[in-house]
């Protein structure tokens, strides 16, 4: 039987512990995490000439967390628009729902302030 010890280098430690934090700041639970540990260690990696892939893996991280977001941001849209499309009470195209007067009103009046803050729209929850 063949063992195989696969050893990481430092940075690669290190850069995980940084890209949990990213995570876990996305998921609003930074509660846990020490800003100065991860200070130090983001510093270590431009110390020891990481800083470009402590670069390019926070590039990486953010842009992944965004995508991440903006698909539940169109998902909901889309359930919003499909909402209000089977209303019975809607007679008027999608075209004419901007206008003032229409039976369905336009998409900004239909999500109140309060129902994006708490990302909860007619049901519809949103982790964010």
């Amino acid at each position: 039987m063949l063992w195989f010890c696969i050893l990481l280098h430092p940075s690669d430690k290190t850069w995980r512990i940084l890209e949990d934090a990213i995570a876990e700041i996305h998921n609003q639970n930074a509660s846990g995490l020490s800003f100065e540990e991860l200070y130090r260690n983001a510093y270590n990696m431009v110390l020891h000439k990481f800083g470009d892939r402590l670069y390019s893996g926070v590039s990486s991280a953010l842009s992944k967390q965004l995508k991440v977001r903006a698909l539940a941001v169109l998902m909901v849209l889309g359930m919003l628009i499909a909402v209000q499309l089977n209303r019975p009470d809607c007679t008027q195209p999608l075209t004419e729902m901007h206008r003032p007067g229409c039976c369905c009103g336009t998409l900004s009046t239909v999500i109140s302030a309060e129902q994006v803050a708490t990302s909860n729209i007619h049901g519809i929850s949103v982790l964010w």
